[in-house]
């Protein structure tokens, strides 16, 4: 029972201090992204305003193609995004990598996503970890956020998405 113990504050004080390091860091803060300062461009280099999607839900993703967590969850989105098509739901993915490397993930993987390039590299805009994902309300207002790979097309996670659909 004792190394249960040991094992069990062992687990607290490691998780304690991963959270001390994710707050000093400021990859639990990304609701502190000031979004409108991102300057996003479709991949034809034009610029694209989140307000163009006014009124409408984004779920707004940054990813890399690099990033292992990124590619992971990408499936569930696409599910996702399949049992949303009764609303009017947009799905952005924004990256900051070069043009090419966007382009050439896109033709080997075959998402139904609009994808943008933003001008601005991750860590200039406080973005430590990703996958970052957003959901943005109707209003343009950041109403969740989740850091890390995340199974997007379970029940609980199409029931949030649609909680702010409506």
């Amino acid at each position: 029972m004792k190394i249960l113990y040991r094992i069990v504050g062992l687990l607290l004080v490691v998780g304690l201090l991963g959270v001390a390091w994710c707050r000093y860091t400021g990859c639990l803060n990304p609701s502190e992204i000031e979004m409108e300062t991102m300057t996003l461009r479709d991949l034809e280099g034009n610029i694209v305003s989140l307000d163009a999607y006014k009124g409408k839900p984004i779920f707004f993703n940054i990813w890399a193609s690099w990033c292992g967590d990124c590619l992971k969850e990408m499936p569930s989105i696409e599910n996702a995004k399949k049992e949303l098509a009764d609303t009017d739901y947009v799905f952005l993915f924004v990256s900051d990598e070069d043009y090419s490397r966007i382009k050439r993930f896109i033709s080997r993987k075959k998402y139904d996503f609009t994808y943008l390039k933003m001008d601005e590299k991750l860590k200039d805009i406080g973005i430590t970890f990703i996958p970052q994902s957003y959901i943005i309300d109707r209003n343009g207002k950041i109403v969740y956020e989740s850091t890390g790979g995340k199974a997007w097309d379970t029940q609980e996670s199409i029931e949030l998405l649609r909680s702010f659909a409506m």
